[in-house]
């Protein structure tokens, strides 16, 4: 048995090596005399017809069958369940979906956020008042709301939040500020420990440190200083002025070979413009006034601080052309993408450090005993009058165990949004959708931000009794006056602080960050190619 098929497989090696062509012909075996009559192989006599079964009818009858030696091509059964068609069409509408989805999400997320932030910092504005129901006997109150100060009658009780609450407060905003450096922290001690990464230069990292701890001092002092002595509608608009250095790198970036349009450079340059009239405007106002208040000095140079965090997304290959500076820069930018788990392992412990400090000095002002209240949760105005602490003289505290518990739970909303927000924009940038995902709820988020708060602001003083936002308690409100008066809140803004610029600076800071429209980075790359910083 054995035998035969061998037998059998070398007449078949044999007479496959001697076959000329598609053509009928008898060959002799080198084993035997005896002679086989050859087949054409099938489907090959005819080129313009591929069928097996055709090639397979069309053989000699007489020819040997060998079932082993036959190439069927079996009917392919078809699943018409779902077609080629059917699911390109599914794709786009789940792209669809999925694309709305995070849109709204990333647009909901940052209002959010910028709301809890701003809510903060309204609560720690000294000029906070208060009506409350009082119990009799004078010491119990059923409850708290926000009124206009104008509306508390001349010899009346002012009630204000005690030292207790406010102090909390001033916590909750330094919690939030640090929080992206902590987790910055995680991630970079996550990677050196599992990961490899290379060391840094001594010079890149101190140059890292000074830029990193400028843009702390600058945002210690916006969050700590600037916000506090603010209205709300007034501190949201100014979070537009924090383009100024990369609006100057942007002027003398060429962004690729061929250079830029006459156009553009215009472009940049009025940007870079009306960013110093968003520095400036203020607090030239405050002078011709001869007002003499720390945001004279304290609003251009925090946002001048802040604005040196940002000078890596202006840096690109084509910087090169300025010469010594811009290699040097482009070189810097290098090293740092090389060696920045090392770096900022180290950077954010120390942007927490720096945080603190400057968050002591602006709210003692270098005084014992206001550092004291700062640390020990408030002491009611023994240590005496303390800058953004109610001094109790004149008014009466009001506090509750709520009160003593809601400054966190807004620090925690406002971080639940931001990683919200951040996990959100992250997959938007990998997915391909960073132009309708990304790009346009952060353009979208000042208007509407704007025209909600305003209609806060408006319905706040129709009837200032009352909560206007849900689950949020009554006592709690955005800062919706100008130094303790709100009888002409929205015109003062238009004609004594030159509000209807607020367009300007808005397209302004929307020309300086138009990079993120341009989407550069392939999909699913690294989160180091869509976001400079490893924080949210």
């Amino acid at each position: 048995m054995c035998r035969e098929g061998n037998d059998d497989g070398k007449r078949m090696g044999s007479a496959w090596k001697a076959y000329p062509g598609p053509k009928d012909d008898l060959e002799a075996s080198s084993d035997s005399s005896e002679q086989v009559r050859r087949r054409p192989v099938p489907g090959r006599s005819n080129m313009a017809s591929r069928d097996s079964y055709s090639s397979l009818d069309s053989m000699d009858s007489k020819a040997p069958w060998k079932t082993w030696d036959v190439f069927r091509i079996a009917e392919r059964v078809k699943d018409v369940a779902l077609d080629d068609h059917t699911i390109s069409r599914f794709r786009k509408v789940l792209k669809v979906v999925v694309g709305v989805f995070l849109t709204l999400a990333v647009l909901a997320c940052v209002l959010v956020g910028r709301t809890s932030l701003l809510l903060i910092a309204s609560n720690i504005y000294r000029n906070t008042t208060l009506f409350c129901h009082e119990l009799p006997g004078g010491r119990h109150f059923t409850f708290c709301s926000r009124v206009r100060p104008e509306k508390i009658s001349p010899g009346a009780t002012v009630y204000r939040l005690s030292q207790n609450v406010e102090v909390r407060w001033i916590w909750a905003m330094f919690g939030l500020t640090v929080t992206p450096n902590v987790f910055t922290f995680l991630k970079c001690a996550w990677r050196a420990c599992f990961k490899s990464s290379r060391t840094p230069a001594w010079k890149s990292f101190l140059l890292v440190l000074l830029s990193e701890t400028l843009h702390s001092i600058g945002l210690s002092i916006f969050v700590f200083q600037v916000l506090p002595n603010m209205d709300t509608l007034r501190g949201l608009v100014l979070t537009l002025g924090v383009a100024i250095v990369p609006a100057c790198l942007k002027l003398i970036d060429r962004e690729d070979e061929k250079g830029r349009g006459f156009l553009t450079y215009v472009g940049d340059f009025v940007a870079l413009l009306i960013q110093i009239s968003l520095l400036l405007m203020w607090p030239i106002h405050f002078m011709t006034l001869d007002l003499w208040p720390t945001e004279v000095w304290a609003l251009p140079l925090s946002l001048l601080l802040v604005s040196c965090g940002y000078w890596e997304n202006y840096v690109n290959r084509y910087t090169a052309h300025l010469g010594g500076i811009g290699s040097f820069l482009k070189e810097l930018k290098r090293n740092t993408r090389r060696t920045r788990t090392k770096i900022y392992l180290v950077v954010s412990l120390w942007k927490v450090l720096v945080t603190l400090v400057a968050m002591t000095i602006i709210i003692s002002d270098f005084h014992g005993a206001c550092a004291r209240v700062l640390y020990l949760m408030g002491d009611n105005g023994e240590a005496g009058p303390c800058p953004h602490l109610v001094y109790p003289i004149g008014v009466a505290n009001v506090e509750a165990e709520s009160y003593l518990e809601d400054p966190f739970w807004v620090m925690l909303v406002q971080i639940v949004a931001g990683l919200l927000c951040y996990t959100f924009s992250k997959t938007a940038c990998k997915t391909l959708l960073q132009v309708g995902s990304f790009a346009l709820p952060l353009t979208l988020t000042l208007p509407v931000l704007l025209g909600t708060l305003i209609s806060e602001c408006q319905a706040w003083r129709a009837n200032h009794t009352q909560a206007y936002v849900g689950s949020m308690p009554s006592y709690l409100f955005w800062t919706c006056e100008l130094n303790g008066d709100s009888s002409r809140y929205l015109s003062h803004l238009l004609t004594d602080y030159y509000y209807p610029m607020v367009i300007a600076w808005w397209l302004s800071f929307v020309w300086t960050t138009s990079h993120i429209w341009f989407p550069r980075a392939e999909k699913l790359a690294q989160t180091e190619r869509y976001s400079r910083m490893l924080r949210y």
